[in-house]
């Protein structure tokens, strides 16, 4: 853990965000299977240099919901209606044959607002973690950190991982994204503690036995079905990818600013000094500097 932590740079850590559409980035097609097609982005005419904070969806997470695609995923299946927990009342639709089932209405702004400010994290060069305790989800969320180059937990969390940096000197993460928010014992992961101690932001799945307050971004969704579990992780590897390219995009402008910018204040010394040399005589010579003139000692009369 403390060598991962010490590979990355510091990012700024950022607040809740409001996003921008990128109009000219393609769509990349989320698939039920965890795996993504990401494409290639587009060079945007517009200009990225502009603040995404002040714009209601800058990359365009609202395009990838729909409540057709979580209730095919069975985003809405939830726990029985003796295990529930009373601040997920909110969230839940109804029960039917004693399970509850999550109200997808509420799950989809909740779900964007949790996928806006991930992509705001990678884009400003932040360390996003993704955790879970489940074995049959270990390979697919280890693949889909590996895929967006960034970082998992997939084990036994050891207390005092978070809590105890400075005895080994590392980088806390900047977002943990927790698939399930409970261990085996049925009660809060212990990382969602540690996340609380040092104001770290989590986004998690809470099922309707979970506690959303735990969570800075809950997303009320079924975290035990593998084709849920692969949907959600699906759509945040896409707002990682997105907020990634996008940070790219707005570097590679700022680079291109600063080298026109260079240029053009070279041509216009050089127009400066053209301006001059004609100004002097038309010869187009620089004419030398005055020499000083010798002191000249005038001698009094009456003195040898």
């Amino acid at each position: 853990m403390a060598a991962l932590m010490l590979s990355r740079h510091s990012p700024w850590r950022v607040s809740y965000v409001a996003t921008r559409c990128l109009s000219s980035a393609p769509l990349p097609a989320q698939k039920l299977d965890g795996s993504t097609d990401t494409g290639d982005i587009k060079r945007p005419s517009q200009s990225l240099l502009v603040d995404p904070l002040k714009h209601p969806d800058y990359f365009c997470m609202n395009e990838l919901l729909s409540i057709e695609d979580m209730f095919k995923a069975r985003v809405h299946l939830g726990h029985k209606k003796k295990v529930r927990n009373r601040f997920m009342t909110n969230y839940i639709y109804g029960t039917r044959l004693g399970m509850d089932v999550i109200d997808l209405n509420a799950t989809k702004p909740l779900l964007r607002r949790a996928l806006n400010f991930t992509a705001h994290v990678a884009y400003r060069g932040g360390i996003i973690m993704f955790m879970t305790r489940r074995a049959e989800f270990i390979a697919s969320v280890e693949k889909a950190a590996l895929d967006v180059k960034e970082y998992a937990h997939c084990r036994y969390w050891r207390g005092g991982t978070l809590t105890n940096r400075t005895r080994f000197d590392y980088r806390l993460p900047d977002l943990v994204i927790f698939l399930q928010t409970q261990n085996f014992a049925a009660s809060p992961h212990r990382a969602i503690i540690e996340c609380s101690k040092f104001m770290i932001p989590t986004s998690g799945v809470v099922d309707t036995n979970c506690d959303p307050r735990l969570i800075s971004f809950p997303v009320p969704a079924n975290d035990d079905t593998p084709s849920s579990v692969h949907y959600l992780l699906s759509l945040y590897k896409i707002a990682i990818w997105r907020g990634k390219q996008a940070r790219k995009l707005a570097l590679d402008q700022m680079e291109e600013r600063e080298k026109t910018k260079k240029v053009e204040e070279v041509q216009t010394s050089e127009k400066l000094e053209k301006t001059a040399t004609k100004s002097v005589g038309g010869s187009g010579n620089v004419p030398d500097k005055p020499q000083k003139k010798k002191p000249t000692f005038i001698q009094k009369k009456g003195s040898k």
